[in-house]
């Protein structure tokens, strides 16, 4: 078995893609869009999980990454292993090689950002993605990266942890992750008010025709689930933000363009730098 770093162009892996993969899993095409993504945003690194062959030539992990490589038409460096048994002696028992790779548990993008010490990474991690798809005028259907994720909360992170924290304080409204992130925005732009606005919609402490209380209605009516719901529920608070900001009474929140044109208006450098995160 030898283990070497090589830099693999586009040509290289198209080659062994055809002529040294007779068998080997279908391919998940949102993670090969996602590798390509990365090695598009020069996010791709370097690590111990490369490319591997067996000891007949044949590749036995890494066709996800290759294919990649061979879409986004850039060469990369990775690890590559040869010489691999195809068959192995275990306590006399016979095991195919091939069987025992990938059978681990992937790490999410929640795990990745729990492992480094960020609180509620499952909400942080969902609304980050709903924050930067939002700003490129992406459906929240597409697949984000984590160098993506990390490199939006990189940009945003302050609002984000801000808005955290008080959803750790105590028990406030709980808004879906289309909420948080459109409330997260907000907060880049008038921190204090995004504070206010959450509490109040927490405490239902505004009046009858409060745009904060209209959302808690609105959330509790409309299940954030699916594509167009989610997109629906940004869009709503949103809207419901736009009309808290302007002090205008209003007795309920509908979706539209409007509201979300106006909340990415609030920071437009910042928006432009979130939306090249995923289209670069």
């Amino acid at each position: 078995m030898k283990t070497e770093i090589r830099t693999i162009t586009p040509q290289w892996a198209d080659d062994v893609l055809k002529n040294k993969n007779p068998r080997n899993r279908k391919l998940n095409e949102r993670t090969v869009a996602a590798i390509v993504r990365d090695i598009e945003n020069n996010a791709f690194a370097l690590t111990h999980q490369g490319i591997a062959f067996d000891d007949e030539g044949n590749l036995i992990d890494g066709q996800h990454r290759l294919t990649a490589v061979v879409k986004a038409n850039k060469q990369v460096i990775m690890l590559v292993c040869t010489g691999i048994p195809v068959e192995q002696n275990n306590n006399g028992a016979s095991i195919k090689t091939f069987a025992l790779i990938d059978c681990g548990l992937p790490r999410s993008t929640a795990a990745v950002l729990q492992m480094e010490g960020h609180k509620n990474p499952s909400r942080l991690a969902a609304s980050m993605r709903m924050i930067l798809l939002s700003c490129a005028g992406i459906a929240p259907n597409m697949k984000l990266s984590s160098p993506q994720i990390h490199e939006g909360i990189s940009l945003i992170g302050e609002s984000a942890d801000e808005m955290l924290a008080m959803y750790d304080s105590g028990k406030l409204f709980v808004p879906t992750s289309p909420s948080f992130a459109a409330l997260i925005i907000y907060h880049t732009a008038f921190p204090q008010n995004a504070k206010d606005f959450l509490l109040e919609a927490s405490a239902i402490s505004g009046g009858e025709m409060s745009p904060s209380r209209a959302l808690v209605t609105w959330c509790k009516n409309h299940p954030s689930t699916g594509c167009a719901a989610q997109q629906a529920t940004f869009s709503a608070t949103a809207s419901a933000l736009m009309a808290f900001h302007q002090c205008r009474e209003v007795s309920r929140v509908t979706s539209g363009d409007a509201g979300v044109a106006w909340l990415l208006g609030l920071n437009p450098a910042l928006t432009k730098k979130l939306a090249r995160i995923v289209k670069r």
